[in-house]
């Protein structure tokens, strides 16, 4: 699913999917941050310095 409309689902409707994967747009930590808060069980980059951040610090 694109990054961005995680923060437009609901709650019901997070529950309802599988697991999601927040892949696209994902440019700084916290567009990372942000994607794991919304729902997100990964966040896909290619970008070696957002590999290994810890979303519970």
């Amino acid at each position: 699913m694109p990054a961005p409309m995680l923060s437009h689902l609901s709650a019901q409707d997070r529950k309802a999917l599988p697991p999601i994967i927040a892949s696209g747009f994902v440019r700084n930590t916290g567009d990372g941050f942000d994607e794991v808060k919304n729902g997100a069980v990964a966040v896909p980059t290619g970008d070696t310095q957002l590999w290994n951040l810890d979303p519970e610090r």
